[in-house]
C-alpha cells in the first residue's frame, strides 16, 4: 500500500507550491472525524495561501498600477464572542508587489473596527519607501454570520491608502477572504 506521505511527496515535487497546498488540504480530517488534530495543517494552509489579491496605484506624475498579493491576519480583542469583541481587531499583514524591476514588500499592523458588513481601520506601515499611515475602508461581500469563537468566514473588498508625512503616496484595492 502507498502511504499518504509518498502521495503527498509526489504531488509536492510535481506541482511545487500548489502541490504543497494540495497535500496539506488533502491531509485535513473530515468534519465528522475532526478532533482538533487538523488545526495545525489548516493554519499552515492559511499562512501559505494569500488572503488578498488586487492592485496598488502610486500617486505620482507617472502613476503605475502593480499587482498585490497579501497575507493578513486578525485577532479579535476581548472575550465576548457574540457582539462587542467581534467588532475590535488587531490586524497585521504583509503585501508583496511583484513587477518589473523586482518585487517590493510592505508590512503593516493596526486596529480594525467592524460593525455588520462594514469595517474601518488604520495603522502604521513600512516598506521600501519608508514609514506611512495606512487607513482602510472595507465591505464584506459574503459573510456567513456563524457567530462562533473559532470560525467566521467572509469575502471582502478593502480600499486602503498609503499616507506619508509628505502626502499621499498611493492606494490599493484588494479582494480577499477570511476564515477567523
Amino acid at each position: 500500500m502507498i502511504s499518504t506521505w509518498a502521495i503527498s511527496a509526489t504531488w509536492i515535487r510535481r506541482l511545487g507550491f500548489l502541490g504543497a497546498v494540495a497535500a496539506l488540504v488533502a491531509g485535513l480530517p473530515k468534519p465528522a472525524e475532526a478532533s482538533g488534530e487538523g488545526v495545525i495543517p489548516a493554519l499552515a494552509v492559511a499562512a501559505l495561501v494569500p488572503s488578498e489579491a488586487g492592485a496598488t496605484m502610486t500617486a505620482s506624475r507617472d502613476p503605475r498600477a502593480k499587482a498585490v498579493l497579501g497575507w493578513s491576519w486578525q485577532l479579535a480583542l476581548g472575550d465576548d464572542v457574540l457582539d462587542a469583541a467581534r467588532r475590535h481587531h488587531l490586524v497585521g499583514g504583509v503585501n508583496v508587489m511583484p513587477g518589473p524591476g523586482g518585487k517590493s514588500v510592505d508590512a503593516r499592523v493596526g486596529y480594525r473596527y467592524s460593525r455588520g458588513d462594514l469595517f474601518v481601520g488604520a495603522g502604521p506601515a513600512v516598506g521600501a519607501r519608508g514609514f506611512s499611515l495606512s487607513p482602510e475602508l472595507g465591505f464584506k461581500l459574503a459573510h456567513a454570520n456563524l457567530r462562533t469563537a473559532e470560525i467566521d468566514p467572509a469575502l471582502h473588498v478593502i480600499a486602503s491608502a498609503d499616507v506619508a508625512p509628505d502626502g499621499l503616496r498611493g492606494g490599493a484595492l484588494l479582494l480577499g477572504w477570511s476564515v477567523f
